[in-house]
This record gives structure tokens, sequence and C-alpha cells, in this order.
């Protein structure tokens, strides 16, 4: 038996009148009575990525203090609407929780994706070259070997994480011990040299 569960309606109805008067002890109450059942309820429709990324207690913490300043449009007198109301609020916090994860994740991939500069890679590594121009597209590969070889050390791990294997900058900045920020910094001054070092080749 939940705490919950032992408080009589009639009990119910009396805080919920004493809360709306403006008694913050009792609402205090009320919120510790209904806390546990909101955070399961909040754990159960966090799913997929998100349960590593959101927290069902913060979302509970959010929506509780939102009713706190708006319980006066609450007009119900019982546990069960309480809740109800209370679960309409929660959904509404978790939905708009989702929305922002995905608004970040699309802001990052976009950041985090310099387009030019994985397009000149692409085209240098002659991957966009016709196939009637094999021996063109070696000649670039060795002048990229090259122009590689004249990068500090950092600079071609940089190279190799971003571009053969596909990291973040934040993953990049974790393997070269290095801030996300500092890791892209340097990865524009790569590219920007690359290009100079090639251009000198005639590439």
């Amino acid at each position: 038996m939940t705490q919950s569960d032992s408080v009589p309606d009639f009990a119910w109805a009396e805080r919920i009148d004493t809360a709306r008067r403006g008694d913050m002890d009792v609402m205090g109450e009320i919120w510790n009575l209904v806390w546990d059942r909101l955070v399961i309820t909040a754990q159960n429709r966090i799913s997929g990525v998100l349960r590593v990324k959101l927290d069902a207690e913060d979302v509970v913490q959010q929506t509780l203090m939102e009713a706190q300043q708006s319980f006066g449009q609450f007009h119900g007198q019982s546990e069960a609407e309480l809740l109800r109301w209370l679960g309409r609020l929660l959904e509404n916090n978790l939905i708009d929780a989702a929305r922002r994860y995905r608004r970040i994740q699309q802001q990052n991939a976009l950041q985090e994706t310099p387009v030019d500069a994985v397009s000149l890679l692409n085209n240098i590594a002659g991957t966009q070259i016709s196939a009637s121009s094999v021996v063109r597209r070696k000649e670039r590969d060795e002048l990229l070997l090259q122009a590689l070889k004249q990068l500090s050390t950092k600079q071609q791990q940089l190279i190799e994480l971003r571009h053969r294997r596909g990291l973040s900058f934040i993953e990049i900045g974790k393997e070269l011990e290095m801030t996300d920020v500092a890791a892209r910094k340097l990865w524009s001054r790569t590219i920007e040299e690359l290009q100079k070092l090639l251009a000198a080749s005639h590439v």
C-alpha cells in the first residue's frame, strides 16, 4: 500500500482546498504523496536514447513547480482528478523535452558537419573523380599524401578521426585531450593549411 492509498477522498478534498488557499506546507504534502507515481509515469514514457539524456525526476520536479504556480486553474477535489491534471502537465513537459532534444541534435549535426571541408577532402582524395581520370586520380592521391605528411602529428590524427572515422568534434576532443571548440578550430586551420599545400603543388 502506498502512502497515497491510505488517504481517504475527503482528506484529499480538504488538502486540495487548503493548498488552493495558498498553504505551501499542505501543497508540499500533496506533492510528496504523488511524487513516486509521477516519476514512474515519466520513466515509462521516456524511451530510446532519451533514457540516458533525460532524468524523469527532473521532469516531474518541473511539472510540480508549474502546477504550484497554476494550482488555481485546477478545479478538482479528488486524488484521481489531481493525478489526471498533473498527468497532462507531465505529458506536455515530456513532449517539449523530446522536441528540445531533437532540435539540439539537429543543431549539433549541422555545426559538426563542415560541408565545405568534408567535400574538399573528398575531392582531394579523388572519391568524386570520374573513371576516365584514373591517372590524374593517382597523382592527386600522391600529392595529398605528401601534403598530409607536412601537417603536425595532431593535425594528422584529427583528419583520421574526423574524415576517416567520422567522429564528432566532442568525441575528437576527448581523443586529443582538448575541448570540442578547440578541435573545431584546429579542423578549420588544418583544412586551410591543406588547401595552401595542395595549391602550391598545383593540384
